[in-house]
C-alpha cells in the first residue's frame, strides 16, 4: 500500500517538475496552468462491512494526490486531470485499496460560438465488501472487487451563455467491466454507444425552452439477455430570473427495449430537476432530482429504475470558514427474472471547512449511509467521522 502511494506521488512530482522546467524556457500564452493538490484524511467507520447488525469499527487513513494540467494556444485547449486515491485500514489490511482516474480532454474553437470537443476517461475503482455484488453478504469474500471504466465522447457545442439558441451534440462509447473474479463477473461486462443531442431556445427574458434526446445501445457479450436499446426524450424550461435563483425542469419519457425476449420491455416517466437558490449572501441551497433506468449492479439483477434526490445547503461565514450539508435519498426498483425488490438509500454528509490560507485548508466531515430494503438482510446503517487537510499548489 505505502509502496504504491510513494510511486504515484513520485510520478506526480516528476510530472510537476518537468512541466515547471518547460514553463521556464518556453513562451506560453494565457490559459496555461498547472495545479497540484494533495488531500489527506483520517477517521473512523462504525460498520465496516455494511451489515444489519455489525460492531466492526475500524480506523482509516486516506491520501489523494491530484494533478491538473492545461495548455492553450490559438484555438486549441488541452487538459489533463490525473487523480489517485489510496486508503489504508487499521484492521482488515486486505481491504486496503488504490483507485486511479485519468481524464484528458481537447477543445477546438471553430468560431466564437462554435466548439468541437473530445473527452476521454479511464478509471479503476475498488468496490468495498458489503456493497455492489456483495451487498448483504460482505464476508463471502476475503477482499472486495475492482471495477474498470473507460469512456470517450466528443461532439459540437454551438452557442454561448447569452445566445438565443444553444445546441449540443454528443456521441461516444463506453466500456465497463470487473477485473476480479472473472469467472463470475464477466457476465456484467458492458459496452455501449450513444448519441445525445440537446437544444435550448430563448423564449423571453431569462427563460429557455429546453429539449434533450438520447439513444443508447448497450451490449453484454457474455449475457445477451441483458443487451438492450435505451431511449430518452425530455422537454422543459431553464429559467434564471436573477443572480440568486435558477431553475431547470425537464419532463419526458424513457424506454428500454431488450434484444431478446427473456425480459419484457419497459417504459417510465422521466424527470430532471435542478434548483439553485441563494436568498442571503453566503447562504445557498441546491436541489437535484432525477429518474433514470440504470444497469444491474448485482449478478442476479437485470436492471433498476432509480429515483434520486439530493439537497445541498452551504453557509459561508467569512473568507475562511464555511459549513456544507448534503442530504440524499434514492429509491431503486430492482428488476430480475425472478423477483421485484426495492432498496431505499439515505445519505447525509456534513463538513466544516477552514481555509487557513491560499494553499491550505482543514476540514471535519461526518458521513451517514443507510439502506432500507424489501429484503431485510440487505439493510444497514453506517457512520464515519474524519479530519483532513487539502493542499493546492
Amino acid at each position: 500500500m505505502l509502496d504504491t502511494f510513494c510511486k504515484s506521488f513520485i510520478l506526480l512530482l516528476g510530472l510537476y517538475s518537468a512541466y515547471s522546467a518547460a514553463q521556464n524556457v518556453t513562451n506560453t500564452q494565457s490559459g496555461n496552468k498547472l495545479t497540484f493538490g494533495l488531500e489527506s484524511e483520517a477517521g473512523m467507520i462504525d460498520n465496516f462491512f455494511y451489515e444489519k447488525n455489525s460492531t466492526e469499527n475500524v480506523n482509516f487513513i486516506k491520501l489523494q494526490p491530484k494533478l491538473n494540467i492545461q495548455t492553450q494556444f490559438e484555438r486549441h485547449l488541452i487538459q489533463l486531470l490525473t487523480e489517485t486515491e489510496h486508503v489504508s485500514f487499521q484492521k482488515f489490511s486486505q481491504d486496503n485499496y488504490s483507485n486511479f482516474r485519468i481524464s484528458p480532454s481537447y477543445q477546438y474553437k471553430l468560431a466564437t460560438n462554435q466548439t468541437l470537443f473530445v473527452n476521454a476517461l479511464l478509471k479503476e475503482q475498488y468496490e468495498a465488501r458489503g456493497t455492489g455484488l456483495t451487498l448483504g453478504n460482505a464476508q463471502s469474500l476475503s477482499v472486495g472487487d475492482t471495477k474498470r471504466n473507460s469512456k470517450i465522447h466528443g461532439g459540437l457545442l454551438y452557442g454561448s451563455k447569452d445566445s438565443v439558441a444553444k445546441l449540443s451534440l454528443t456521441f461516444g462509447q463506453e466500456h465497463n467491466r470487473y477485473t476480479t473474479r472473472r469467472e463470475l463477473t464477466n457476465t456484467l461486462d458492458k459496452e455501449s454507444v450513444f448519441i445525445n443531442p440537446s437544444f435550448d431556445y430563448l423564449i423571453g427574458g431569462a427563460s429557455y425552452l429546453s429539449t434533450e434526446l438520447k439513444a443508447e445501445q448497450i451490449t453484454y457479450k457474455r449475457n445477451e439477455a441483458l443487451s438492450k436499446n435505451k431511449y430518452v426524450g425530455l422537454i422543459g424550461f431553464k429559467w434564471q430570473p436573477s443572480s440568486i435563483t435558477d431553475l431547470a425542469l425537464l419532463l419526458g419519457y424513457q424506454e428500454i427495449q431488450f434484444e431478446q425476449s427473456a425480459l419484457a420491455n419497459d417504459t417510465a416517466f422521466k424527470w430532471r430537476v435542478n434548483v439553485g437558490w441563494q436568498p442571503l449572501e453566503g447562504l445557498a441551497f441546491t436541489l437535484l432530482s432525477e429518474r433514470d433506468f440504470s444497469e444491474a449492479n448485482k449478478l442476479q439483477d437485470s436492471y433498476r429504475l432509480v429515483d434520486n434526490t439530493i439537497l445541498t445547503i452551504r453557509k459561508t461565514w467569512n473568507d475562511y470558514f464555511d459549513i456544507k450539508a448534503s442530504f440524499g435519498y434514492s429509491t431503486e426498483d430492482v428488476i430480475s427474472q425472478f423477483q421485484l425488490s426495492t432498496e431505499d438509500y439515505f445519505t447525509t454528509q456534513v463538513s466544516m471547512n477552514y481555509q487557513r490560507n491560499s494553499w491550505l485548508s482543514l476540514y471535519f466531515k461526518y458521513d451517514y449511509k443507510g439502506l432500507d430494503a424489501s429484503i431485510t438482510e440487505l439493510e444497514y446503517q453506517r457512520n464515519s467521522l474524519s479530519l483532513g487537510f487539502t493542499v493546492r499548489l
